[in-house]
C-alpha cells in the first residue's frame, strides 16, 4: 500500500528515511507496472489474432488505465483479463495456451493462470468473481465496457459502476482469514476519479450478484471509515446501500469467514474454514454455474480440478488425492513427522 500512500499524499510526518523508502518503491512499482502495461498489449494482440475478441482488462490495469496518470500507486502481480468466450471451446483454449508458449499455473472454474517462458503471469476470467458466475453480468459488463486509447492501443475496461462492483465483491468474498486491504484502497481510489456514480447502472449489476448484501457491507465500510462528504460521494454510496437486497443465509454462512487481524488461528478453526472454502468450490459454486447458466453440473465440478475439466472419474480421482493430501498433513502436524521424512 505504500506506493498508494506516496501518490495520495505529500508525506508529511514522515522520516526522511522512510520517505526515501516509499519513493523508491513508488519508483519500482513504476517501471514494474510500464513493463506489465507492454505485456497486457502484446497478451491481447495474441488473443485477439486467436479469434477471442471481446477482451476486457480487470482489477490492476482497469485501475491504473481508469486516470492516465500516477501509474506506480498500484502494484501488480499479474495481469487479469475477462474473455468470457475462453471455456466454449476447450481446445480453441488449449490450442492458444500451447501455441503461445504457456503453461498453466493454476486453474478453477472462473479462470486459469497461465505463465509464458519470461515468468509473466496471466489470469484469464471467464466468469468474474466467487458469488458472481452468472452470464447476464458478464453480458453486462462487455455491453458497457469502455475503450481506452493506450500508446496507440485501444484497450477494454469495465466501466466505472462495474470496476468499483468488482473489486469490492472480489475483497469481501476472498477466501481468506485474515485481513486483505488492497480493495479498500483501490475502492478509495476509484471514488475520489469519479465524483458521481449511477446508482441505477450499480445496483441493476449487482442485483444478479449470489451475495449483494456483501456489497453493501464492503460501501457500509467505506462510508462509516471514510469521514469526507466531499472526497467521495457518500450520497449515492447511502442510496445504493438501502436498495441492495438481503443475501441467502445459507449461502452467506459458507462464504462468511469472518476475518480478524493479528489472531493466532486455531488448528480446528483452519481445519473449519478449509472445508467451507472446499464445499463452496466444489459443490455450491458448480451448482450455481449449472443453475444459472445452464452448464453440465459435472463440467463444471471438473473446472474446479483442472483445465480443461477432465472426465468424471479422473476429476474424482484427483478431489481424492487432495483430500487425502490434506488430511496426511494435518496427520504429520499433529503427529509431528518431518517434512522431509
Amino acid at each position: 500500500m505504500l506506493p498508494f500512500v506516496y501518490a495520495k499524499s505529500s508525506l508529511e510526518g514522515f522520516s526522511a528515511f522512510s520517505k526515501s523508502r516509499i519513493r523508491g518503491m513508488y519508483k519500482h512499482t513504476l517501471c514494474r507496472n510500464y513493463a506489465l502495461l507492454a505485456k497486457a498489449v502484446q497478451f491481447k494482440k495474441e488473443l485477439d489474432a486467436h479469434g477471442y475478441k471481446k477482451v476486457i482488462f480487470l482489477k490492476g490495469i482497469a485501475q491504473i488505465l481508469s486516470e492516465q496518470k500516477n501509474f506506480g500507486q498500484r502494484p501488480m502481480a499479474d495481469i487479469d483479463v475477462l474473455v468470457p468466450e475462453f471455456s466454449d471451446d476447450f481446445e480453441k483454449a488449449m490450442s492458444f495456451i500451447k501455441n503461445g508458449g504457456y503453461t498453466i499455473a493454476s486453474s478453477g472454474l472462473r479462470e486459469v493462470s497461465i505463465v509464458n517462458d519470461k515468468k509473466a503471469e496471466f489470469d484469464i476470467h471467464w466468469y468474474l468473481a466467487h458469488g458472481a458466475l452468472k452470464k447476464i453480468t458478464i453480458n453486462k459488463i462487455v455491453d458497457r465496457a469502455e475503450t481506452i486509447n493506450y500508446c496507440g492501443n485501444e484497450i477494454l475496461v469495465p466501466c466505472f459502476e462495474h470496476q468499483l462492483a468488482h473489486v469490492i465483491v472480489h475483497g469481501v468474498l476472498a477466501p481468506t482469514l485474515t485481513y486483505d486491504a488492497r480493495w479498500v484502497m483501490d475502492t478509495i481510489d476509484l471514488l475520489t476519479k469519479k465524483q458521481k456514480i449511477d446508482t441505477e447502472v450499480f445496483l441493476d449489476f449487482v442485483k444478479d450478484f449470489s451475495l449483494p448484501s456483501k456489497i453493501k457491507y464492503g460501501i457500509d465500510l467505506i462510508i462509516e471509515n471514510i469521514k469526507s462528504e466531499t472526497l467521495i460521494d457518500k450520497k449515492a454510496l447511502r442510496e445504493i446501500s438501502r436498495n441492495i437486497t438481503p443475501a441467502n443465509n445459507l449461502l452467506s454462512y459458507f462464504y462468511n469467514q469472518k476475518p480478524r487481524p493479528n489472531v493466532v488461528f486455531s488448528d480446528y478453526r483452519k481445519q473449519y474454514s478449509w472445508i467451507k472454502s472446499g464445499i463452496c468450490t466444489h459443490i455450491i459454486e458448480p451448482l450455481m454455474v449449472a443453475g444459472y447458466n445452464r452448464k453440465s453440473y459435472f463440467e463444471s465440478f471438473a473446472l474446479t480440478l483442472k483445465f480443461p475439466p477432465p472426465s468424471f472419474f479422473k476429476a474424482i480421482s484427483l478431489l481424492s488425492v487432495k483430500i487425502y493430501s490434506r488430511l496426511f498433513f494435518r496427520l504429520s502436524v499433529i503427529l509431528k513427522i518431518p517434512k522431509n521424512l
